[in-house]
């Protein structure tokens, strides 16, 4: 299972601006899937959102989640959250999730997960 810290060392994560408990990966391939920077096979979350073009994938782990955003041209922009800052954001967005702050997903036979 991956968590945040594993995810944190894997790439170059640049904290963003004003956005306490958010980063976004740097000086990686733009086409990197969310199951790739995460490193095992997830479900993801896909939701469309008012406001913006862009696809808003959702995957959440131990220790955080991954917000991304596919692009119309197809570029995926990722951006690894703490808790703080993956509820923050969601809620921005106006998405809820199932399940509280121990709820996670990884997919049957990938490891510990719901």
């Amino acid at each position: 299972m991956a968590t945040f810290d594993d995810i944190y060392e894997r790439y170059n994560w640049q904290p963003i601006r004003d956005c306490p408990g958010r980063y976004v990966l740097r000086d990686a391939s733009k086409e990197l899937t969310v199951e790739q920077v995460m490193g095992v096979e997830v479900s993801v979350r896909e939701f469309r959102v008012d406001g913006t073009p862009d696809v808003v994938l959702v995957a959440k782990f131990p220790g955080g989640g991954l917000i991304s955003f596919r692009k119309p041209t197809g570029v995926i922009v990722h951006t690894l959250n703490t808790p703080d800052g993956l509820a923050r954001r969601l809620a921005r967005f106006g998405i809820e999730l199932d399940g509280g702050d121990e709820d996670y997903w990884q997919l049957p036979g990938t490891g510990v997960g719901k």
